[in-house]
């Protein structure tokens, strides 16, 4: 956000106030816009009102609308991308957004940002353009936009995260692990201790991932959940279910599929396909056997699922994503 805006966090205050509190805010919010149609500070108290009533179509209208009169404004269009990409998963309505908000500040030196641009909405752009990246499975462009976040924000936390996800992304597992280290040692931090632990995990160290996946979820139970364990033909069974219960259109589509199941990605495909695949992969259709062939990584899947009845819903929509983003 540019300096001479206000601080994006504002809006939140309809979270925290009395249904008459929240009444009067938002009489005077249209109040104020009736005057300023340019007004962004009461655009955003209507907007996260909207955002609390889960009326999320409704919150991108109010922005749309006061785009027309102040097209450029970051704040604006920051908080549309995220809608659009949290909320809505529309990745392709956000990432446009996100290139241009990137293109105001990512050719300048740290110094040069910080004196226009402030630091928390600099950090959320830059960390929603990498997961659109990784969503898209741009990897190699989700490493760059990394390297970029540390070399502006060195000390942040979200960027020490972020470029170890990166590392870890491109095969490069040890890299991802050295950065995870010193901040574990300083303050167990779940987040750093689930990523430490998926590494582990795609090392094939299934053990010790497992305690430290226990260990994250002990620190931050909202967040983070023990993965349960399944045998192979207990994992088959979930698989079997999922195939039956796939749109019919897919089911014909899956016809013409060989399947198979493994326990991680082998790092091996992911050093031949680099940039291509990541080692968290549900399920890919990248494979060296003849033929059209899908592959399922059951130990991701199972690190995705947060009960155990969740494992048939992520087969079916690992499925559905590698079918509709076939290159």
């Amino acid at each position: 956000m540019k300096k001479h805006d206000h601080d994006h966090e504002e809006g939140d205050c309809c979270y925290e106030m009395s249904t008459q509190e929240v009444d009067k805010l938002l009489k005077e919010a249209r109040e104020m816009l009736q005057k300023n149609p340019q007004h962004v500070e009461s655009v955003m108290a209507l907007v996260e009102y909207a955002l609390s009533q889960d009326e999320f179509e409704q919150a991108i209208e109010l922005i749309d609308k006061a785009l027309k009169q102040t097209p450029d404004s970051y704040l604006l269009l920051f908080k549309k991308a995220m809608i659009l990409l949290d909320e809505m998963q529309d990745i392709d309505l956000a990432f446009p957004i996100l290139e241009s908000l990137l293109n105001e500040f990512i050719h300048l030196s740290p110094e040069e940002i910080w004196q226009e641009f402030d630091e928390e909405i600099v950090l959320d752009t830059l960390l929603m353009v990498i997961d659109c990246y990784r969503l898209k499975k741009h990897f190699s462009m989700a490493f760059e936009m990394a390297l970029k976040l540390k070399e502006i924000l060195p000390q942040e936390e979200a960027a020490i995260l972020a470029l170890s996800t990166a590392h870890f992304e491109m095969g490069e597992y040890k890299k991802a692990l050295f950065l995870l280290e010193p901040n574990i040692k300083e303050n167990e931090d779940a987040d750093f201790l689930w990523q430490k632990a998926q590494i582990y995990c795609a090392q094939g160290e299934f053990i010790e991932a497992d305690l430290i996946f226990k260990k994250a979820y002990e620190l931050d139970e909202e967040s983070y959940h023990c993965p349960k364990r399944l045998s192979q033909s207990e994992f088959f069974s979930f698989f079997e279910e999922a195939l039956d219960e796939m749109p019919e259109d897919l089911q014909e589509v899956m016809k013409s599929y060989s399947t198979s199941i493994e326990a991680i990605v082998p790092h091996k495909l992911i050093m031949d396909n680099l940039g291509k695949i990541s080692p968290l992969a549900l399920a890919t259709t990248l494979s060296d056997k003849p033929g059209k062939h899908i592959t399922f990584f059951q130990k991701n899947i199972e690190n995705a699922a947060v009960v155990i009845d969740d494992v048939k819903n992520v087969i079916i929509a690992s499925l559905v994503y590698e079918l509709e983003n076939i290159d």
